[in-house]
């Protein structure tokens, strides 16, 4: 089951990346997006929520990052989708897998401590956790990689024959 999880959370951003033609340079940054609201929206939103429910509040909290966490990925899938194709794409799958490494290693500290002691166990996350630096820059230059590829030039720049 541990490693089931960990799986999805690494397979699933590069596959539908790639089966939604979507930006997986987009989908690398919604995930660093995701991390820093779970780090600084997740109390408030756990404060709110606490107040109108007599649920846990640990159990809320970890609930609560990793839901923030993980929606700005399907957004982002759902709002670039079809939008790639060709050298684009290829290199958006790359920065998805980066993005999904990426996502379980955030994703895992988030979860109950019976499920993190289970996922630590495996050797799939040893891998992952070794890894850990090559997710982030990977993701991060392939990333700036096309901001220069599809850099905006200004109409100015054409010169105009009649």
């Amino acid at each position: 089951m541990e490693f089931a999880i960990l799986a999805c959370l690494v397979v699933l951003p590069p596959l539908a990346t790639v089966l939604l033609r979507s930006n997986g340079m987009l989908v690398f940054l919604s995930i660093c997006m995701g991390s820093m609201l779970a780090t600084y929206v997740a109390g408030d939103v756990t404060s709110v929520i606490a107040g109108a429910s007599k649920s846990n509040a640990l159990v809320t909290m970890q609930w609560t990052q990793l839901g923030l966490l993980m929606l700005p990925v399907p957004l982002v899938l759902y709002f670039s989708r079809k939008k790639l194709k060709g050298l684009k794409l290829f290199l958006g799958a790359i920065a998805a897998a980066a993005g999904g490494g990426l996502l379980a290693l955030i994703a895992v500290p988030y979860m109950s401590v019976t499920q993190q002691t289970a996922i630590k166990s495996t050797q799939l996350w040893h891998e992952l956790n070794n890894l850990e630096t090559s997710f982030v820059i990977a993701g991060a230059t392939i990333t700036i990689l096309h901001l220069f590829m599809t850099r905006w030039k200004p109409d100015g720049d054409k010169k105009k024959h009649k």
